[in-house]
């Protein structure tokens, strides 16, 4: 009988190098989408997509519908999970936003802490999703996007379990 464990494990570290990219693709998603259109030789009036908030969007789409999916998997209902996957999309959403440095510089500029403060909100959502997603990857916690869910349906099914001790 061949060793799984050493195949799990490949496709574990897989998985997480795939996702670390796809985290970090949408973080400098306004890098990503100027240097793939550069690479490409591809110019504003030819292109397709012209629109640097399409990658950002596409990527808090996957994100979103990823939790929603493992939700579904794990055993919530359909809702439960649906509002999660919309809840972290969200939060992608934001972790990826391409904000336009220079146009909000000469928007604001008395106001450079609303900046400030944008992108320190984005690094934040950005943490979150890294540490979830470490936690879902690297420790292999199943319910890493579900922990309130998935004590509160524990507590359900086991009545008699003490939630104080």
């Amino acid at each position: 009988m061949p060793d799984t464990t050493v195949n799990t494990r490949r496709w574990r570290v897989a998985n997480a190098v795939l996702w670390y990219l796809t985290l970090l693709m949408g973080y400098f998603s306004r890098e990503v989408y100027d240097g793939l259109r550069e690479i490409a030789h591809m110019s504003p009036l030819t292109a397709w997509v012209n629109n640097p908030w399409f990658l950002p969007l596409a990527l808090s789409y996957v994100v979103g519908r990823f939790v929603r999916d493992k939700g579904v998997s794990t055993g919530l209902n359909a809702v439960t999970a649906a509002y999660e996957g919309i809840g972290f999309g969200l939060v992608a959403l934001v972790a990826f936003s391409a904000l336009p440095v220079s146009l909000l510089m000469a928007l604001l500029p008395s106001n450079a802490r609303i900046l400030y403060l944008g992108y320190l909100l984005k690094l934040g959502s950005f943490v979150y999703l890294v540490v979830l997603f470490t936690r879902y990857l690297v420790i292999a916690d199943e319910n890493a996007f579900f922990g309130s869910y998935v004590s509160h349906r524990q507590s359900q099914q086991d009545p008699d379990r003490d939630i104080n001790v």
